[in-house]
């Protein structure tokens, strides 16, 4: 078989080659196909908010709406894009300590251990006094766009790292260590929950405080021990107290019976 060339055309005594003919939806329909991919591998013209989240609709770039959980549509990309809130995920922080997952496993490190903890973990009681506590705090967005919008991505969470360790000091700053390492940790976890709250809603993050846990509160390691002693003289003198009042109620009847008797 004999291979076909391209003849030269003799126009005006010079030779001129004729180009097989081109047409331009041979370049255009690759592009479609390309610009088709990308629309679809960016989010298509639907998206899905699953149950516990919700969408927040971007157009050009600002926010239009927020839609909840189901099968939604939207304007193509770059027109429209869609950010998703997890507002059903109950967040962690943690202050004087940190817990690591390893093989499904759960390890802790505490300012005992840790003495670059006590940075964040030690701080002073309302009597003056030196005291050690570590804390875990919950919370929840309960404002999907002010929680998106109002600060960079990861910002959130650093800020309430400190409003957190702002809190725990304030409280236990306001209450003498007696009632930090004994009977007043309810009521100090729940003006830290308070404050942390007022906070968190002066600065726009979004979120609600959940919970708020004070886990290890002891003094210094270097007069651990003494307070060892005060504190189990304290309780011994409760047990004495408690002994006499036992003593007191039972015989004050036994001698009004007495008397009665003796009438």
């Amino acid at each position: 078989m004999t291979k076909k060339r391209f003849a030269p055309e003799i126009i005006g005594g010079k030779p001129e080659f004729k180009l097989p003919s081109f047409s331009p939806r041979l370049i255009v329909a690759p592009i479609m196909l390309v610009v088709l991919a990308i629309w679809f591998i960016m989010g298509g013209p639907a998206y899905t908010v699953d149950p516990g989240e919700e969408g927040l609709v971007l157009t050009f770039g600002k926010y239009t709406k927020t839609t909840e959980p189901g099968f939604h549509f939207k304007l193509p990309w770059p027109i429209q894009t869609v950010e998703l809130a997890d507002i059903g995920e109950v967040k962690r922080l943690e202050l004087g300590f940190r817990s690591e997952q390893y093989g499904g496993q759960t390890s802790y490190r505490g300012f005992d251990t840790d003495r670059s903890l006590l940075q964040e973990a030690q701080m002073l009681t309302g009597d003056e006094n030196v005291v050690d506590c570590s804390m875990a705090v919950q919370y929840r967005i309960k404002n999907s766009r002010d929680y998106v919008f109002n600060f960079e991505p990861g910002d959130v969470p650093n800020m309430l790292q400190a409003i957190a360790e702002a809190a725990l000091r304030q409280a236990v700053g306001d209450h003498p260590i007696n009632d930090v390492l004994t009977t007043g940790k309810v009521q100090i976890s729940n003006e830290i929950k308070q404050k942390m709250q007022e906070l968190a809603d002066l600065t726009g993050a979004g979120v609600t405080i959940h919970d708020v846990y004070l886990q290890d509160v002891q003094p210094p390691a270097q007069v651990a021990s003494a307070f060892k002693d005060v504190a189990s003289a304290r309780e011994e003198r409760e047990k004495i107290i408690n002994e006499a009042h036992a003593y007191q109620s039972e015989q004050i009847p036994r001698a009004e019976g007495e008397a009665e008797r003796l009438k």
